[in-house]
């Protein structure tokens, strides 16, 4: 049950529409179902074009301009305790959003309650509390890109990534791309919202939408909101709603270290569909990304150096042992069989002694480019350290294995490696074990290679 609303002392209709003329704040007068009184302060509040000699003049006009906001809700509150507050949104000539703060009390004007509704913009209180917190959820996109560096080692799983938070940090964009340099050419990187296969996609640099955008420069992101003025509407067949054309698009250039090596779009089939909060957004974006990129680039060459011999490229010691031990485990799961074969240089004292180290690091090459190619993917290769090399191999047979590693040898004998117009040595002995033939761990089965590799090295010597 309602309780008496607390009201004013009496005035009278005129005496009201006078006083609420001189005051400085927007005001209206509502009876409940309409509005029958504002200020000027409202009317230029509301760019209501009408000169109104009084306040109860075009009150119509008002109350459809007036009609998004909860005056209902404020008559209630009005009515139950004297005095309420909400907040509304209007649109201003039907494009200019307007938040209001609304302060409603009760009057009663010759035997009428009215609710008296004071009116204060807070449009840029809105605004700044909107930009605070999509800056805050585009940190938080930007901090799981970050943290993504560490997890993927493909860079265009790193890119696919990036892509995805560009698209949640921008809502209005419903497809997207990023392009890799590629010599004179942006290939594809990663892609959402298309219905077709990009992977074999590129365009020549120049007749990029960046390159036109930016007249040749790329040196900045840049809203376009009308592909019509740099090019013309591109064509795509997208996932939701089939074949359309990209009408407006967001670009930002990629640089690492001063150098281009790509950029990110977030596109729209719409016109001017990007404002300058999504440009802001996609700078911000910009440059969370060189950051990324750079450091993904960082870790994945100290990753690189962390598990690969200097020297020669291949595989460390330190790699080797815990993939095989983990290759080993595998094995005896699903019951295969696989080869460890130890590799031994010949005569690499005597090259070092006779040429120099040089020279020798050049044998050292040569025969580690040459295992190197007798190698699958699925195979392990690498340098033990000295002379020494180890592989574990699969999906071969011992036999097959020795014969490959002869082809090899005969290749490096006819292709020599010349230091002063004499022949350096550059050939290996090798030794082959075989899980589980010849052994159950790794240690037993190199021993049996290493066994085996010496008394291939006494036969060629």
């Amino acid at each position: 049950m309602l309780q008496s609303p607390r009201i004013a002392a009496p005035v009278n209709r005129s005496d009201l529409c006078w006083a609420i003329g001189l005051l400085p704040v927007a005001t209206l007068l509502f009876d409940g179902s309409k509005v029958v009184a504002l200020n000027e302060k409202c009317r230029q509040l509301l760019s209501m074009d009408k000169t109104i000699a009084d306040c109860a003049e075009n009150a119509a006009e008002a109350n459809d301009a007036l009609r998004e906001l909860p005056l209902d809700v404020l008559w209630s509150g009005a009515l139950e305790e004297g005095e309420s507050f909400a907040e509304g949104r209007l649109w201003r000539d039907g494009t200019q959003e307007l938040w209001l703060e609304c302060r409603c009390r009760s009057v009663s004007s010759e035997g009428i309650t009215l609710a008296l509704i004071h009116l204060f913009d807070v449009t840029a209180k809105k605004s700044t509390e909107r930009k605070l917190r999509r800056f805050s959820r585009l940190r938080e996109l930007m901090l799981e890109v970050t943290q993504t560096v560490l997890e993927v080692e493909d860079f265009k799983k790193l890119c696919q990534v990036i892509l995805t938070k560009a698209l949640q940090a921008i809502p209005r964009a419903a497809i997207g791309s990023v392009l890799l340099k590629e010599g004179e050419y942006f290939v594809f990187g990663a892609g959402a919202g298309f219905a077709d296969d990009l992977r074999s996609f590129k365009v020549p640099i120049k007749e990029s939408f960046l390159y036109r955008a930016t007249r040749g420069k790329m040196d900045r992101v840049v809203n376009v909101p009308d592909l019509r003025l740099i090019d013309t509407f591109y064509f795509v067949n997208t996932e939701d709603k089939g074949g359309r054309c990209i009408c407006s698009t967001v670009i930002a250039p990629i640089y690492v270290q001063g150098e281009l090596i790509g950029c990110v779009s977030v596109d729209s089939v719409e016109l001017a569909a990007f404002d300058d909060d999504d440009l802001q957004s996609m700078i911000f974006i910009r440059d969370n990304i060189e950051i990324a990129v750079t450091n993904h680039f960082l870790y994945q060459e100290k990753a690189y150096l962390a598990r690969h011999d200097q020297l020669t490229g291949l595989n460390n010691r330190w790699y080797f042992d815990g993939q095989a031990g983990a290759l080993l485990e595998r094995a005896r799961r699903y019951k295969e069989s696989f080869h460890i074969v130890l590799f031994d240089v010949d005569r690499l004292k005597y090259v070092n002694d006779a040429y120099g180290h040089l020279v020798g690091d050049q044998v050292l090459r040569k025969i580690a480019a040459a295992l190197f190619a007798e190698t699958r993917k699925s195979d392990v290769l690498a340098r033990l350290g000295g002379d020494e090399f180890i592989g574990i191999f699969f999906n071969a047979s011992a036999e097959a294995l020795c014969e490959k590693f002869r082809q090899s040898l005969v290749a490096l004998l006819t292709d020599p490696l010349l230091e002063g117009g004499s022949v350096v040595p550059c050939t290996y002995s090798y030794g082959v074990a075989s899980f589980p033939d010849d052994g159950e761990t790794i240690e037993t089965l190199i021993a049996v290679a290493d066994s085996r590799m010496f008394s291939d090295k006494g036969r060629s010597s």
